[in-house]
């Protein structure tokens, strides 16, 4: 046993494990720290979901995202009900940013389309090669009415062959913002 200690391999391999511990520990506590006042709608907690979403809790994150057909599919996700008092928000959207694909989103407050764009890549680029990771999407600054449904409508794409991007994300947070709205 004392050998196994004094192995080269096994005390690189004991480093790497703290290391990563530790740097788990540092992006768990950024996340979990959110803006005095915020309301959260998580993934996990949505009202209801058009049969092409499911549960694909990655990155030690309850996210949801567009079942893996080997299919471009797309669908809604909602919340029936806007929990916060009229206002205007800030909306960012808790995602798991993928590599090999940037999936379209779509999200709206009853029938209002407040934000249409894309989820980017984690690093800014195609790599079909390298790992996702969770990031906050700034989703702009909007007017949101009290008991608003709110929906994330998204796509799969599959920009590296089989390998596909399934619009991952696990929370919503809307901060209240002083002032008038700008879209975008």
């Amino acid at each position: 046993m004392i050998r196994l200690f004094k192995s080269k391999s096994f005390l690189l391999t004991v480093f790497s494990l703290v290391l990563g511990l530790v740097a788990l520990v540092v992006h768990l506590q950024a996340e979990v720290a959110l803006p005095e006042g915020a309301l959260v709608l998580s993934a996990d907690e949505n009202s209801g979901h058009d049969p092409v979403w499911e549960k694909r809790h990655y990155y030690l994150k309850p996210s949801w995202g567009i079942r893996g057909s080997g299919l471009v599919e797309g669908g809604s996700i909602w919340f029936d009900s806007f929990p916060g008092p009229d206002g205007s928000y800030l909306v960012e959207l808790g995602t798991i940013a993928e590599q090999d694909g940037s999936s379209p989103l779509k999200l709206f407050a009853g029938d209002d389309l407040l934000f249409d764009g894309r989820i980017p890549y984690l690093k800014g680029k195609r790599d079909c090669n390298a790992r996702g990771g969770a990031r906050t999407q700034n989703l702009g600054v909007h007017t949101i009415e009290k008991g608003s449904r709110i929906r994330i409508w998204a796509q799969s794409v599959y920009e590296c062959g089989e390998k596909g991007a399934y619009a991952l994300w696990y929370r919503l947070v809307f901060t209240p913002q002083s002032g008038s709205p700008s879209e975008g």
